[in-house]
């Protein structure tokens, strides 16, 4: 499964599809995806703290927000 959040493409393996929701299941459009070639597992755990941190001061700046995970991307 992919999805983008703030223009950045996430995916995830082994998904157990009986434990996904029926509503969620009907609402996902599966349209073929491109991948786009960043491999985020190395900076998971950056991604995740920059995702906490974004989340815990509540953080609504949606550009600031999409600058930030860019830099971070570009860091690594």
């Amino acid at each position: 499964m992919y999805i983008r959040c703030f223009g950045i493409q996430f995916n995830f393996h082994n998904i157990d599809i009986k434990r996904i929701s029926p509503n969620i299941i009907n609402s996902i459009s599966n349209e073929t995806v491109r991948w786009d070639g960043i491999r985020l597992q190395p900076m998971a755990l950056e991604l995740f703290h920059l995702a906490k941190e974004v989340m815990i001061n509540n953080v609504s700046d949606k550009c600031e927000v999409k600058q930030r995970f860019q830099a971070l991307i570009g860091e690594m």
